[in-house]
């Protein structure tokens, strides 16, 4: 399996590494420490939940038109949002470990991503409850 989520991004809003990696421990997800900008991290990212291997391919970018043509986007939509980080997955675990990054963009940045009707709804609001709509437990309480 191989698929991958975005996250739309203000540019200014992006969280250091270090903001990133702790948010994301908060909510269960152990990233390894990188000396980067996250702006220039570019490939698979390791970590661990619950001691086991989980990680996601990591690659932001600026916006341009033909992303938006892609994604069948109009920037109204964006509010400000100009950087897409994209999150791809490969197994079960590394699913988790997108949905707790977006969980934390969301937080840190207010981030918004899509749901699961393909519609540019999780956000800060309700990226929690989504999140446990994905992976069927509480990321806050770490109960079903």
């Amino acid at each position: 399996m191989s698929d991958s989520m975005l996250v739309l991004v203000e540019g200014s809003k992006l969280p250091t590494v270090e903001e990133l990696r702790a948010e994301v421990k908060s909510l269960g997800l152990d990233l390894d420490a990188l000396d980067e900008e996250l702006i220039n991290i570019e490939g698979f990212w390791p970590g661990k939940i619950k001691n086991e291997e989980a990680g996601f391919e990591f690659f932001a970018n600026k916006l341009e038109a033909e992303d938006l043509d892609d994604w069948e986007l109009d920037e109204k939509d964006l509010d400000g949002r100009d950087y897409g980080v994209e999150l791809a997955f490969h197994s079960e675990l590394d699913v988790e470990a997108t949905v707790i990054c977006i969980v934390a963009l969301c937080k840190l940045s207010n981030a918004i991503s899509f749901n699961e009707n393909e519609e540019l709804k999780v956000n800060v609001k309700n990226c929690i409850q989504w999140a446990k709509e994905e992976m069927g437990y509480d990321l806050v309480t770490q109960s079903q």
